[in-house]
């Protein structure tokens, strides 16, 4: 059994089968049927002083399709609950994204209009792409974030709930400096075919060049979600 080094909360990963091709992972692992919905627990840590948490509730919905720029995309609604009173949840919407999904190529994730590549097909074992390719960030120091397949066919409990033939993918910047900053992100995601994402743990430390190399609270943070439900 192998617990994710940085991790919060549980995230065991256990019989490690990589093979050099995986069918049903390749796209499988990123769903996008209309009614398809995952519920959330999330943390969002803060560097501020004094330090702030931020603890609640998220369900993802995928809600049909929508035609953005003349492309045909998954509409998926972000609801967001305070709190639960066991599975109570309290949703209110809370944002508005999409998804795509070409089962050949990638799987990407559009939000605040932004394209994201967040998935490579076919899967293979230790393939490296970045998040940008449609060159779309504005600022330099976005296209220094790399994704790599850290495990392509493995069994991950998260709470009380095991999954089989999971993907794992790390993600990190290169330790550049720029803007007289220097950046620190070492982060993962965890997909389960047919429910999507079941973990994602990020951090993001940035550091002010200078004598004091003082820690850059309005951009460093920590974000963990686990899943709690799904259909």
């Amino acid at each position: 059994m192998l617990l994710i080094i940085g991790a919060i909360g549980i995230a065991v990963f256990s019989c490690n089968r990589i093979k050099e091709y995986i069918v049903p992972t390749t796209w499988l692992v990123f769903p996008t049927d209309s009614g398809k919905s995952a519920i959330y627990h999330v943390i969002d840590s803060a560097f501020t002083i004094p330090a702030t948490r931020d603890e609640y509730y998220r369900k993802e919905t995928v809600g049909g399709i929508v035609e953005i720029d003349g492309r045909v995309v998954n509409k998926v609604i972000a609801y967001r609950s305070e709190w639960a009173n066991g599975l109570n949840f309290q949703f209110e919407v809370n944002r508005v994204w999409s998804i795509f999904k070409d089962t050949t190529r990638y799987g990407e994730s559009i939000k605040e209009n932004v394209r994201e590549l967040v998935l490579k097909y076919p899967v293979y074992a230790d393939t490296n792409y970045t998040w940008d390719p449609f060159l779309y960030a504005e600022t330099l120091d976005k296209h220094y974030l790399r994704y790599r397949y850290l495990n392509i066919d493995t069994t991950v409990t998260v709470g009380n709930e095991t999954f089989e033939h999971c993907v794992v993918v790390m993600e990190s910047t290169r330790d550049d400096t720029l803007a007289h900053v220097v950046k620190y992100r070492k982060a993962y995601t965890i997909y389960a075919p047919h429910i999507g994402k079941i973990r994602r743990y990020y951090r993001q430390i940035d550091k002010s060049l200078g004598d004091t190399n003082a820690i850059r609270t309005e951009t460093s943070a920590v974000h963990i979600e686990e899943i709690v439900g799904h259909n």
